[in-house]
């Protein structure tokens, strides 16, 4: 039998004398090795003691003779080698050669082999330190028993036993220093330990020891060959060769490709979950943070306020609402928010101009205050003189009181827009209290006691809180500081009322009756003026002729005074924008059956109108007669379009 060792991972192999000369693999790091010869192949050769990390040993003064080296004051023991058993090579050039099929399983199953044996190294290694540290506190304890025998027995050395008897005794005296004590006692025990040391060294010892000092050598025995076994176990934690290197390398490599691709299968599979968690979570604060706010809120308008906290507090939230009429201010009111990105105001407020000619600003909100925003007609009531518009930016809701209870006296503040002159005022503020309760035309108001003027229309009416109470919708023409709003009870339940319906149907039903009232209104102004006109040329028609002049004289010298009257009241009379608004009426789905008739009636009498002064031709008898017609006519078909929309009869003033 040949052994040898192998050149990758040196371990011992043996094979029979007939294999001397033939290649194999080595069954550990599967490198290729070659069968020495038998003359040249001999026993592997065991360390030397120095190598082995055993001290030499020397002689005992104590009178028990060693024979065994010793190393920081334990014993070293004889190191063990045990030989592997010999495995039955067969040499690679007897067997047959390996298809691709089995050396790509052999290199897989090398692959998985040398990654798992190298993983579990470290961790082995770990165990097998905890173990030796073990191994060496229990030789420890049995040499210190070891040494207090040999201490009892009045054996070792006399210096050392003296001193370890003074230490019991300053022990004892000092129990109760726990310093003190802890020092003294460290020091007892390594004399303890150093009293065995050359009874732990000696191989025969008295009967007295006897029984100690075989437990102290056979643990002290454990350690040594445990500890000795780690020598080189750090060494140990690399793989041996090229071969091996390569086979781990390819392992972890393919177990971290393993490990991220199901992670990121399983990362893509969870994400929704993840991302459902993250929404809930996002949700639950959000939900938090508005139950908060919210608290927070009505313990600020359950406050009483005087009129400067509820002008700061509210004022942002109040708006003036204005239109152009062609190139000129045509009108315009209050407004204020009731909802995010609404809001309410007066119904005649908006009535004489169309959607798209509406400008909302904000007075007193910052950044904002100088901006025109567009509004959308989404409600609108003339009967009960309410409207609601669809307005951005969504600035702080107003609140609108749910529990009021009415007492004459009470204090109120109000928030408008007043116009003075040609000039609208920005948020103006006015005081006072209510007054009473009332009914105008069977429609229920309170009676406020406070100055508003032409303006105020659509703004709200605080209480003594901040809370709206009302909407201020009319003023006294006899007697100044008497004006109404639409109580909050009565505006609260057509907003709540809104809410519940079909957004978008209900918006289409408002811009289409916001429409014919604005069209319906300017087309009676309209037609009205024209009246006046054709009265004029034929006024100027019969006084030509009874000067024995032609007709179309008249007309001519009445003509220039006509245009500068149409002229100066152009901007409220229909135009070209207008013309297309009131021809989509008159089939609007939006609107009742009756009332596209009535305002038809209308419309068409305005277009006859329109054709008798841009042509007024025919003798004076016969202009005459067909004024009266249309005069008629008008009148009759305002009165009933007045009835069924409730819009006044425009009049047209003298001095326009």
């Amino acid at each position: 039998m040949i052994r040898f060792n192998c050149a990758g991972c040196q371990k011992i192999l043996n094979a029979p004398d007939e294999k001397a000369g033939m290649r194999f693999a080595c069954p550990g790091c599967r490198t290729p090795v070659v069968v020495p010869a038998a003359s040249t192949a001999g026993a592997p050769q065991p360390l030397r003691p120095s190598q082995q990390g055993i001290a030499p040993t020397r002689p005992s003064s104590q009178g028990i003779a060693p024979n065994r080296p010793s190393s920081a004051g334990l014993a070293a023991a004889p190191r063990m080698q045990t030989p592997m058993p010999a495995p039955d090579f067969s040499p690679t050039s007897d067997a047959p050669p390996a298809s691709l099929g089995q050396k790509l399983v052999g290199e897989v199953t090398g692959t998985i082999g040398a990654t798992f044996r190298q993983t579990l190294k470290p961790i082995t290694l770990v165990f097998e330190i905890a173990r030796r540290n073990r191994l060496r506190r229990k030789a420890s304890d049995t040499q210190f028993a070891l040494g207090q025998r040999v201490y009892e027995a009045q054996m070792g050395d006399k210096k050392i036993r003296a001193r370890i008897q003074s230490l019991g005794e300053r022990i004892h005296s000092i129990q109760d220093v726990k310093g003190d004590a802890r020092e003294a006692t460290a020091e007892r025990r390594g004399l303890i330990l150093q009293l065995a040391e050359p009874a732990l060294a000696a191989e025969n010892v008295p009967e007295a020891i006897a029984g100690e000092h075989e437990r102290a050598r056979e643990a002290r025995a454990k350690f040594q060959a445990k500890d000795a076994a780690l020598g080189g176990a750090f060494g140990g934690l690399l793989p041996p060769n090229g071969t091996a290197w390569r086979r781990v390398i390819t392992g972890y490599t393919l177990t971290a490709l393993m490990l991220f691709s199901v992670g990121g299968v399983y990362w893509l599979a969870t994400s929704g979950s993840r991302a459902a968690r993250a929404r809930e979570l996002a949700m639950q604060a959000a939900n938090q943070d508005a139950d908060q706010q919210r608290q927070a809120d009505e313990a600020d308008w359950a406050k009483e306020k005087n009129a400067e906290q509820i002008v700061e507090k509210c004022g942002p939230s109040v708006a003036r609402i204005s239109f152009k009429l062609g190139k000129k201010e045509g009108g315009g009111g209050t407004g204020f928010v009731v909802r995010p990105g609404v809001i309410a105001t007066n119904a005649h407020v908006i009535e004489d101009a169309l959607g798209e000619e509406l400008s909302v600003f904000y007075p007193s909100a910052k950044d904002i205050n100088k901006t025109a925003f567009p509004a959308k007609v989404i409600y609108f009531d003339r009967k009960r003189d309410l409207a609601f518009l669809a307005v951005e930016p969504k600035v702080p809701v107003l609140r609108i009181a749910d529990k009021f209870e009415f007492r004459s006296g009470k204090q109120i503040t109000i928030i408008g827009c007043p116009g003075l002159g040609a000039t609208q005022l920005e948020n103006a503020v006015s005081t006072g209290v209510l007054s009473t309760k009332t009914e105008v035309e069977k429609i229920p108001y309170y009676q406020l006691g406070a100055a508003v003027n032409p303006g105020n229309s659509g703004g709200p009416v605080f209480d003594n809180k901040g809370q709206i109470i009302g909407v201020v919708t009319l003023k006294s023409t006899m007697q100044e500081s008497i004006a109404f709003c639409i109580p909050w009870q009565d505006f609260k339940d057509r907003l709540d009322s809104l809410e519940k319906e079909d957004p978008h149907r209900t918006a289409a039903a408002a811009q289409a009756l916001h429409n014919v009232h604005a069209v319906g209104k300017r087309t009676a102004m309209t037609a009205f003026v024209y009246v006046r006109v054709m009265s004029a040329y034929a006024g100027a028609m019969r006084e030509s002729a009874a000067r024995g002049r032609p007709p179309e004289e008249g007309v001519s010298r009445a003509k220039p005074l006509m245009d500068e009257l149409l002229r100066r009241v152009g901007p409220f009379l229909v135009d070209a924008k207008l013309q297309t608004v009131g021809r989509k009426i008159l089939t609007d789905p939006n609107l009742t059956p009756e009332v596209r008739s009535k305002f038809g009636e209308v419309w068409k009498t305005y277009e006859e109108l329109k054709q008798q002064i841009e042509r007024p031709t025919g003798n004076p008898t016969a202009y005459a007669t067909k004024l009266q017609q249309l005069d008629r006519q008008v009148g009759t078909s305002v009165s009933a379009l007045q009835e069924a929309l409730g819009f006044e009869k425009p009049t047209v003033e003298d001095d326009f």
